[in-house]
C-alpha cells in the first residue's frame, strides 16, 4: 500500500503538484536502505537534493563599485547643464539688444531681394515674348519648306508634260 501511494506522490512531484509535506515524504522514502528497483532513479535524484541543500557557498564575490566614477560623472554632468543655462540666459538678453538692428537689416534685404525678383519677371517675361517669336518664325521657315518642295514639285511636273 506504501509503495502505491509512493508512486502516486512520484506522479504528483512530476507533474509539480506536490506540498512540502509530500516531497518530505518522498525525501524520508528514499533515504531508506531497501527500494525497489525500478525507483531507484529517483533515489538518486532525491541523493543529490540532499547533497546541495547542505551545500553552502561561503566565498565572497568582489563586485566592482563605479561609485568614485559616477560621482565625477553627475558633478561633470551638473557643471554642464549650469553651462548650458548660463549661456541661454546670457543669449537671450543680447538678442534683445540686437534684435532691432537684425530686424532692419532683414528688412531692407527683403526688399532688396523683391525689387530683384521683380526685374526677373520682366526679364522673363520678355524672354517669354522671344519665344513666342521664335515658335512662329520656325513655323514659317517650316511653310516656305513646304512651298519650295511644293514649287520644285510643280516644277518638274511642268517640265515633264512640256516634253511628252
Amino acid at each position: 500500500m506504501e509503495l502505491n501511494k509512493i508512486e502516486d506522490l512520484l506522479e504528483k512531484y512530476n507533474a509539480a503538484l506536490t506540498s512540502l509535506e509530500e516531497e518530505a515524504q518522498l525525501k524520508a522514502f528514499f533515504e531508506q536502505a531497501s527500494i525497489p528497483e525500478h525507483l531507484k532513479v529517483y533515489k538518486t535524484l532525491f541523493d543529490c537534493i540532499s547533497i546541495s541543500a547542505k551545500q553552502s557557498f561561503k566565498n565572497k564575490i568582489p563586485l566592482k563599485t563605479y561609485n568614485k566614477s559616477l560621482k565625477k560623472l553627475s558633478i561633470a554632468a551638473v557643471i554642464l547643464l549650469l553651462f548650458g543655462l548660463f549661456l541661454q540666459n546670457n543669449s537671450k538678453q543680447n538678442t534683445a539688444a540686437i534684435s532691432d538692428e537684425y530686424l532692419n537689416t532683414y528688412a531692407k534685404t527683403k526688399q532688396a531681394l523683391e525689387m530683384l525678383s521683380t526685374q526677373l519677371n520682366r526679364g522673363t517675361y520678355k524672354l517669354n515674348s522671344l519665344n513666342t517669336l521664335s515658335q512662329s518664325l520656325q513655323k514659317g521657315k517650316q511653310n516656305i519648306n513646304f512651298l519650295n518642295t511644293f514649287n520644285t514639285t510643280a516644277q518638274d511636273f511642268f517640265k515633264a508634260n512640256i516634253n511628252f
